[in-house]
């Protein structure tokens, strides 16, 4: 008699065969989540060097043309690019102004003389008596009433020049000055917007900041408070969210020579010709699969270090760091390097 045999698998076959396919599964699934907090971290730091390039080009524009006066030089009449209400290491301030107490480095603001070259309309004339001047399209900054504008003769010496201030809003790019024109500008007329830009770190929630510029409307010395009107962080502009901390040096001539000797704490008036800005930015999203800082120390300035997973685990944990430098020549009279 034969006797037929079934096929199939063991018990134990199947069980080892489930076995493999769980250690394979395991590997995939592993592998899948180390990509996705590795996408995650990439697009954040993404962001973070974004929005570093922005805040440093806005800065380095700005601070090039601080104390900027009109044409390329003005030797007779040189203005300090940098204002008194420049300050060090002070405690960042949250939204009503007050001192915020997280264990996060102290931070320096800078406060300039701005200046914005405006393109005019090339066929008008500066005339003895105009008030009226046409503006292209293309001016990203406009004055409103009440704005400083600075019309320069340049094709003769700096004392020919008059201050006017912008007498209505611009309407189709046509600003109208509080007063006519006294004197003739023939050829190569420069015409400058200048008003005060502060730049301050301010706290934009309970744990997160941002570098903001606008300028101190009620003159209490800070940017992040609320304005004349009582309404929380208006009249200023938020460059970048995640800059969690501002170094400002200046790099002062101390011997005439139009170059910097030394980098100091506090701008000396004309005589400040470069300066070295310092960011320290952190990812704007708090990573929760992410649980520790960054392990470094950031040497924010000579006197002033920072560890974020040491010295302030609790609200770190979770970001990544960048440090970021520059160092910009003021476009300021008898600046050798500038000319």
């Amino acid at each position: 008699m034969n006797i037929k045999h079934s096929q199939g698998l063991t018990l134990v076959e199947m069980m080892v065969a489930m076995l493999i396919s769980l250690i394979l599964m395991a590997g995939v699934l592993t592998i899948m989540s180390s990509s996705k907090r590795t996408y995650a971290l990439q697009n954040e730091l993404g962001v973070l060097q974004d929005n570093a390039r922005f805040v440093m080009n806005d800065l380095i524009r700005s601070l090039r043309m601080a104390g900027y006066e009109g044409c390329k030089k003005d030797e007779t009449n040189p203005a300090p690019p940098f204002e008194d209400g420049s300050i060090n290491n002070q405690t960042i301030k949250n939204q009503n102004g007050g001192n915020i107490s997280l264990a996060v480095p102290q931070s320096d603001r800078i406060v300039m003389q701005a200046s914005e070259i405006l393109d005019y309309v090339s066929t008008q004339t500066f005339n003895n008596g105009t008030s009226i001047i046409r503006l292209e399209v293309d001016n990203d900054y406009l004055p409103v009433n009440g704005d400083e504008v600075r019309i320069v003769n340049c094709s003769a010496g700096p004392e020919d020049r008059t201050i006017n201030n912008v007498n209505n809003t611009p309407a189709a790019y046509q600003i109208t000055l509080s007063s006519s024109l006294d004197n003739t500008y023939e050829e190569l007329v420069d015409v400058l917007y200048q008003y005060v830009a502060q730049y301050e770190i301010c706290q934009t929630d309970e744990i997160d900041f941002g570098l903001f510029k606008g300028t101190d409307i009620d003159g209490d010395g800070t940017i992040c408070d609320e304005d004349e009107n009582g309404d929380a962080m208006t009249g200023k502009e938020l460059l970048a969210e995640g800059v969690e901390n501002l170094q400002v040096r200046y790099g002062n001539d101390t011997d005439g020579d139009g170059i910097p000797n030394r980098y100091e704490t506090a701008p000396d008036g004309i005589n400040t010709k470069s300066i070295r800005v310092t960011l320290l930015m952190r990812t704007v999203e708090k990573r929760i699969d992410l649980v520790d800082a960054t392990n470094k120390v950031f040497e924010l300035d000579p006197d002033l270090s920072y560890n974020p997973e040491v010295d302030a685990h609790d609200i770190e944990s979770g970001y990544r760091h960048r440090f970021f430098t520059a160092t910009v020549g003021v476009r300021n009279s008898n600046t050798a390097f500038m000319q």
